[in-house]
């Protein structure tokens, strides 16, 4: 049978940047503040509060990308875990299969999904450290007046989690917000509407090959269909165009034909000028 799945939460390590120096570091946290961020020496200048948390914005938003795709499958688990579980009777090879669909699943989930959220989580986390020490160590920070930082550990502790607290409670809202939004449309298309006949849900994938050939030939005699009425209404018009009497055409009087009589024109249109028929070794004007 389906197995729950249960939303993720997560937990950040504590703080353990207070009193350290640059080189005392993680070699992760060295490389991005001298080498992405650029905020340590040999930088031009020491960053300002309001830079860091220019930094810290930018984090947040590459993580919250990073972590749709993860939270997306994650969801889509759970739905289809729920689908599962819903079935109220099974056969014998039907449960056998619903079994192996739920450890794949699990697998996944386990095994690929969580995971992955934890280690970007974990990268932002250091990261947002990262900043946190740079602010609050103030050798290479300058103060935009806001009062000085914390000094001893305990401070630090409390101020990092006053800054990282709300940018995780930012992710966990989406995640949340996702999987409200996914269940609400399933029942939606659970329930029924009255005068409205709804398509049975099927799961992805479930056409057979056989079904997909049928569509693709459905389709190409719909289009051949289509084409052949386009070359019959094509050579309709040819046929009327064809039946229409041709239009006269208004003779062209040369401007030098002035001193012709209308009875002249009626008679040589277009090739008498001045009293002379062009002709083969005629005269040109």
């Amino acid at each position: 049978m389906s197995s729950e799945l249960i939303l993720p939460t997560y937990i950040p390590s504590p703080y353990a940047f207070a009193g350290h120096s640059l080189l005392a570091l993680p070699s992760t946290v060295q490389h991005y503040l001298t080498h992405c961020a650029g905020l340590t020496p040999p930088a031009p200048a020491p960053p300002t509060r309001a830079t860091l948390a220019a930094h810290r914005a930018h984090l947040a938003s590459a993580t919250h990308r990073a972590l749709q795709g993860i939270d997306i499958a994650f969801v889509e688990a759970r739905r289809d875990a729920r689908h599962e579980a819903r079935r109220a009777a099974y056969t014998a090879a039907e449960l056998a299969d619903a079994d192996a669909r739920d450890a794949a699943r699990i697998e996944t989930v386990c095994g690929l999904l969580l995971p992955e959220r934890a280690r970007a989580l974990d990268e932002f986390v250091a990261r947002i450290d990262a900043l946190v020490w740079l602010e609050l160590e103030g050798a290479w920070t300058t103060d935009d007046s806001s009062g000085p930082p914390p000094a001893g550990a305990a401070e630090q502790q409390v101020y990092r989690d006053a800054v990282l607290g709300p940018l995780l409670d930012g992710f966990q809202r989406a995640l949340v917000d996702l999987d409200r939004i996914v269940t609400e449309r399933e029942e939606e298309a659970r329930t029924p509407v009255e005068g409205v006949q709804r398509i049975p849900w099927r799961r992805r994938n479930s056409a057979t090959p056989e079904d997909l050939n049928k569509s693709i030939q459905v389709l190409q005699e719909q289009v051949s269909k289509l084409t052949i009425q386009k070359l019959e209404l094509l050579g309709q018009e040819r046929d009327e165009w064809s039946s229409l009497p041709p239009t006269p055409r208004t003779p062209r009087t040369p401007m030098g034909d002035m001193q012709n009589t209308f009875e002249e024109r009626d008679v040589l249109p277009w090739r008498k000028r001045r009293g002379t028929v062009h002709g083969k070794g005629s005269a040109r004007m």
